[in-house]
């Protein structure tokens, strides 16, 4: 099972969206993470994110992917201040 998440910075701040032409200096930054379920650890991990930056002229472009999931557990007690 793959599961697949892409973020868009257009899609951050809505005026960003209406006007991308008034933010033509700040790159544009598509995320997709792809997720596989890991049967020994019975949740979804992360396989392969890819990047891209985009500033019209430059492109950059990057891969990443993980391996040898382990889990983690940790015991967490929130301390909530009374007042």
């Amino acid at each position: 099972m793959k599961t697949q998440v892409t973020l868009d910075s257009l899609d951050a701040f809505k005026e960003m969206k209406e006007r991308p032409e008034d933010y033509t200096a700040f790159p544009r930054v598509a995320i997709e993470t792809t997720f596989r379920l890991d049967r020994a650890l019975n949740a979804l991990v992360p396989v392969e994110m890819q990047e891209s930056y985009d500033r019209g002229a430059e492109v950059v472009t990057c891969t990443v992917t993980y391996t040898n999931y382990s889990r983690l557990e940790i015991d967490l007690t929130l301390l909530v201040p009374k007042g």
